[in-house]
């Protein structure tokens, strides 16, 4: 069995949490935390993976674009435990993800920019609607995306090493052992320089934003990631 299904060992942390360690220490500290912290009964949250700040970081860091990182981090900020974002506004979306330009038309073009290359790199699947180049979006297992990058040789240069393994450290410790392989990197790949292709293209005019519209409902077919 894997351990995307059942954890081949448990962290310190998981363990300590189950015998409910953690609660007890905390309230020794701060004996009336409950009365002051925010819990799920309050309503708006959101479950994602404790590796999800490492990953979106690292995946930052090879595309050179720091906004991807924003934008994966507000798509799973925009979700409870189903994975699934129906976009209403996708302005609004942009905003909380980030995009902070003028005009609202162009914050829409760059923040889809940002979501369909997360669509080529497996974080996600889209489906398009007439009028909204982005409807719905299902947040996929970010850990799975990353082993396909890292089997495609993305991670080999050496400025990547420290936030690979320091990704496949903490993947350890809340029990994803299927990305030890980030730690183990072979030391027959040499580093090296790649062309990363970049995400910072300018609307030029309002026919930019027109071709990002899709007529009919259909599910957005994945190009393939250089």
């Amino acid at each position: 069995m894997t351990d995307k299904a059942k954890p081949t060992q448990t962290s310190p942390a998981r363990a300590e949490s189950q015998k409910g360690g953690r609660k007890a220490k905390r309230d020794a500290h701060f004996p009336k935390a409950d009365q002051s912290i925010w819990q799920k009964s309050s309503g708006s949250w959101a479950a994602m993976p404790k590796t999800l700040l490492l990953i979106a970081q690292l995946v930052g860091a090879v595309e050179k674009d720091s906004l991807l990182t924003l934008t994966l981090i507000g798509l799973w900020l925009s979700t409870y435990d189903d994975g699934y974002v129906a976009v209403g506004s996708e302005g609004n979306l942009a905003v909380e993800c980030g995009f902070t330009q003028k005009q609202n038309n162009r914050r829409i073009h760059e923040w889809r920019k940002r979501v369909k290359r997360l669509h080529e790199l497996h974080f996600v699947e889209l489906e398009a609607k007439e009028r909204l180049a982005i409807s719905h979006i299902l947040i996929m297992d970010p850990h799975d995306a990353i082993l396909e990058m890292h089997k495609a040789g993305r991670f080999n240069n050496s400025n990547f090493t420290d936030l690979r393994e320091r990704l496949g450290d903490r993947a350890l410790d809340v029990g994803v052992t299927r990305l030890k392989p980030l730690i183990n990197q072979s030391s027959s790949e040499e580093p090296e320089e790649r062309n990363e292709p970049r995400v910072e293209d300018v609307v030029q005019n309002e026919k930019d934003i027109q071709t990002d519209k899709i007529p009919g409902t259909k599910v957005m077919k994945r190009k393939r990631v250089p």
